[in-house]
């Protein structure tokens, strides 16, 4: 997948082409963290999370649409299906069943149909039709996309990152799939417009025991001219009615009258809601269904710095019975509503598997990070997570060190991503020690092999590139990659079997593009980080040394 960025921040033109595992190097604020999550951006239909976010935000302005171009229309149409409906409860608590077939046949004379079965009337309106035009959704799907990436990066506009082979707003328009589904959504019962049933002289527990419901029905078939129709219906039990118990309804009631015009524009408030919800739905499903089908990715996951906090507090939130993770998304999510939001949830799924049983693929990403760890995570009896450390002591998670909260931090998402999912990670190694690192290298790089995700990551560490280009060019076996774990992790055992296997395995595909200060990205071939410099690095090194040979100098 190729990544076109312009005018991204402090990026002003680039191209990145994503292998199996990607790295973004370069000085701070080069705008490598905001490439990342552009991409995030754009591919959120995969974070079922995320795209729920965006699905919000285009329901938003559809429903925005219709009201503006279809409401009167609407209101007419459940207006009368409304009136039959009132009329036949009224004659019903008046008159009685042979005057209700009477209504019942005049209705079928407005178009409205009539199906009688076990006692129960089903009374539903004519169709409301209306077309959404392709190229009006697509802006509107636009402006979704665009407010969620706005959220996350400074851009200018949502063709700031376009990808290739697919530009996900392309399916929009491009895509023939048609939607045709009847979907089928309660509405509010007829018994909350509780003034107008009194008005029809229901009242107290016979209120109660009405069977009025009604449901809306959707058809919609989005790519080719956008044509949608809505059906709207009432079921009635008729075995609800007494006939006469409280009088006769005088049809000229003024009170009557102005609940019946509250209730049809409750109604229709609520059909543009559902037809708003539905539509934004299969746009956004087509959209996955493309990505998936022409990029090859079932997931998306997104892990962000400050992640060891957050997962400390994960794990304190998923103790305490008044502290749940869904409290902790709401919390994270008001002042990081994209990203953080997102990962707790994730995270919390992650967390869970680990506790209830991790199936094979996550049992060996889990034995993959043993090393990593220098240690395991383990369940706790009383529905914790503990650590194991090398040496076999058991303490609890929140008393553990800042390397197992970060690499908990990556692995909890991972163990929630199933196969093909592409994992973007910002600065893999924060808070690692050089061996760490190294560790972290090696296991970024087992990931396709232990369960098929590509990773994308930000990095600063000359470590972790360097290791990562050795693995790309050399293409060590298993036995090599074991020699460097006793090299530099030598108390470490557990788990060193599985991590060297997996990326011996895995031959390593490596793009490493360089984030410079001018706004360009430049790819670097991984031999040059071995032989030349580390990008955004090396140099810093190199003025250093120099500055201390200099400064020893001239004290001598």
């Amino acid at each position: 997948m190729r990544v076109l960025m312009r005018d991204l921040g402090p990026v002003r033109e680039g191209e990145v082409e994503l292998g199996d595992v990607t790295l973004f190097m370069g000085p701070p604020n080069t705008g490598k963290s905001y490439a990342l999550r552009a991409i995030y951006a754009k591919l959120s239909p995969l974070d079922r999370y995320a795209a729920g976010r965006v699905e919000g935000r285009l329901s938003t302005r559809i429903a925005e649409y219709l009201k503006r171009g279809f409401r009167a229309e609407m209101s007419a149409s459940v207006r009368r299906l409304v009136s039959g409906v009132v009329e036949l409860v009224a004659t019903l608590r008046s008159g009685g069943r042979e005057e209700a077939r009477t209504v019942l046949g005049r209705m079928g004379e407005v178009g409205l149909q009539v199906a009688e079965a076990g006692g129960s009337v089903v009374v539903r309106g004519p169709p409301m039709e209306w077309a959404v035009d392709v190229g009006v959704l697509r802006k509107m799907a636009a402006d979704a996309f665009y407010g969620f990436m706005a959220e996350l990066v400074p851009v200018r506009g949502v063709d700031a990152v376009r990808l290739e082979p697919l530009e996900p707003l392309d399916v929009v328009g491009a895509l023939r799939r048609s939607v045709e589904a009847e979907r089928r959504y309660p509405l509010r019962w007829f018994g909350q417009a509780g003034e107008v049933l009194r008005r029809l002289g229901c009242g107290g527990d016979e209120l109660e025991r009405l069977l009025f419901s009604s449901s809306v029905s959707l058809h919609f078939d989005v790519w080719v001219g956008g044509r949608s129709s809505v059906w709207l219906e009432f079921r009635i039990d008729t075995r609800a009615f007494s006939p006469g118990g409280a009088g006769h309804v005088e049809k000229t009631d003024g009170g009557l009258s102005k609940a019946l015009d509250k209730y049809v524009e409750e109604l229709v408030s609520e059909v543009v809601h559902w037809s708003a919800t539905y539509l934004s739905s299969a746009v956004v499903e087509g959209v996955r269904d493309a990505l998936r089908s022409r990029l090859g990715f079932e997931g998306l996951r997104f892990v962000p710095f400050g992640r060891s906090v957050l997962v400390l507090a994960l794990e304190s939130a998923s103790r305490e019975p008044y502290a749940r993770p869904v409290y902790l998304r709401r919390f994270v999510g008001g002042f990081y509503p994209s990203v953080l939001a997102s990962y707790v949830y994730w995270a919390s799924e992650g967390r869970r598997r680990l506790l209830e049983g991790l199936d094979e693929a996550g049992a060996r990403v889990l034995d993959a990070a043993t090393p990593l760890l220098e240690g395991r995570l383990v369940p706790g009896a009383a529905g914790n997570v503990l650590y194991r450390d090398w040496r076999g002591s058991l303490v609890e998670f929140r008393l553990s060190s800042a390397l197992v909260g970060e690499v908990s931090g990556l692995l909890f998402p991972l163990l929630s991503a199933g196969g093909r999912s592409l994992v973007l990670v910002e600065e893999p190694e924060a808070q690692l020690h050089p061996g760490a690192q190294i560790a972290m290298a090696l296991f970024l790089a087992s990931l396709p092999a232990l369960c098929g995700c590509r990773v994308v990551a930000t990095t600063h560490s000359d470590l972790l590139a360097i290791t990562m280009s050795q693995l790309a060019v050399q293409r060590p076996d298993r036995q090599w990659v074991v020699e460097l774990l006793a090299r530099v992790l030598p108390h470490v055992k557990e788990g060193v079997d599985v991590l060297a296997g997996a990326v011996a395995e895995a031959a390593v595909d490596l793009r490493i593009y360089e984030f410079t200060r001018e706004g360009k990205v430049a790819p670097v071939r991984p031999e040059d980080v071995l032989g030349k410099e580390v990008p955004g690095i090396s140099r810093v090194i190199d003025e250093l040394t120099d500055w201390a040979f200099r400064l020893a100098s001239r004290r001598e």
